[in-house]
């Protein structure tokens, strides 16, 4: 297993919040009414991993999770071990093909996106979950969803997981999916003592963020990494967290 066959001193399951309870029963009252291809749409830190997971879990059948990092594959694969060790996981990234009858497949859309690759699985996918589903309108996400019998009516159920439901690019979603069946922006989960309240403060570098480009949806990393290099990013970073956080611990 190429992450690993989980921590023995785990917890046996990472049990739902009331939110995550809403929003199971929401995306199945959505299916019940016809909706084939769904959004839930949740803030940073507020555990939409953990929710398909357990979303995959009760709808039982074969299960495809689709990422575009290799640490959202990783994040899935353990809370799958956690939530549902019973489940039989796979791995299809890069050099890596591995039970591809499996019960739940995790795989990356950059290898997907290879026909030989996605060919080797067996299509017989009762749902399809996608994270960071708005990158969906990008060809190679088409491509896949498309193989995946997406968009077919008598095809997976397709649940599309991001907090930030809307495109860089502007382009629309619509096309991949029907409906945002459930939502949480960050202030809710602020005031509903989930997430913490934020205090910003706004470290100014000499950087045109304007003169970036964009790739399906997204800024292209290389080009914000020379960028912020110019702009010594680094070095502001620490002169504030000196000025304004010495004693804090830091997540950079």
């Amino acid at each position: 297993m190429l992450f690993g066959d989980g921590d023995a001193r785990a917890p046996p399951a990472l049990p739902l919040r009331d939110y995550q309870v809403e929003a199971l029963t929401a995306i199945e009252e959505a299916i019940a009414r016809g909706v084939r291809r769904l959004i839930v749409a949740h803030a940073t830190g507020l555990g939409k991993t953990v929710l398909f997971t357990h979303f995959a879990k009760q709808r039982g059948g074969r299960t495809l999770v689709i990422a575009h990092r290799d640490e959202l594959l990783q994040q899935a694969a353990h809370k799958f071990h956690i939530i549902a060790p019973e489940l039989e996981l796979g791995i299809v990234r890069g050099e890596h093909d591995e039970h591809l009858e499996c019960d739940v497949v995790l795989a990356s859309v950059q290898t997907l996106a290879r026909p030989n690759r996605r060919a080797r699985l067996v299509n017989d996918f009762r749902q399809v979950i996608l994270d960071e589903m708005h990158h969906a309108e990008a060809v190679t996400y088409r491509e896949v969803l498309t193989y995946f019998r997406c968009f077919e009516p008598d095809g997976p159920i397709l649940l599309g997981v991001t907090a930030t439901p809307e495109r860089g690019d502007k382009k629309s979603l619509a096309a991949s999916f029907e409906e945002i069946v459930h939502r949480i922006p960050i202030l809710a989960g602020i005031k509903s003592g989930y997430l913490c309240n934020l205090k910003a403060l706004q470290v100014t570098l000499d950087c045109d963020f304007n003169a970036f480009h964009t790739r399906q949806g997204d800024f292209i990393d290389s080009e914000t990494a020379a960028a912020m290099t110019v702009a010594q990013a680094p070095k502001k970073i620490a002169e504030a967290l000196r000025q304004y956080a010495p004693e804090r611990k830091t997540l950079v």
